[in-house]
């Protein structure tokens, strides 16, 4: 059982990855996956990291909680799958692929408030 956020295993390059597993299954939202094809209009203000428009600012409007963010949908499918179906097999093997930490690094609240607003790189 594969189970993943990163968009790169699904895609041109990723070389179809996933099909060497019985069955995975692939949180969306992250990167460059396609998920959202116009941003939500009600919630406006994905960062844009001083980059051009990628997917992940289509993506990034739908996700209001931190348990919206890929990373904790992947973990907490990859939780579901050991409950639910790992107990049916005598033998198996869980990959779990986490994307993060991993540009944009968009971090949810109320992680980002944790740190030094004014605190800068030194060069």
């Amino acid at each position: 059982m594969l189970v993943s956020d990163h968009p790169q295993l699904f895609e041109v390059g990723g070389e179809n990855y996933h099909c060497d597993f019985t069955a995975w299954d692939y949180q969306r939202g992250h990167e460059s996956d396609p998920w959202r094809t116009r941003p939500d209009p009600s919630w406006v203000g994905a960062p844009s990291y001083g980059r051009g428009h990628t997917h992940y600012d289509n993506s990034r409007g739908y996700f209001r909680d931190k348990s919206d963010f890929p990373g904790p949908r992947t973990l907490a499918a990859a939780s579901r799958w050991l409950e639910h179906d790992a107990v049916h097999h005598a033998r198996f093997l869980l990959f779990v692929d986490e994307f993060d930490p991993h540009e944009p690094f968009d971090t949810p609240e109320p992680y980002a408030s944790l740190y030094d607003p004014d605190w800068r790189v030194r060069t």
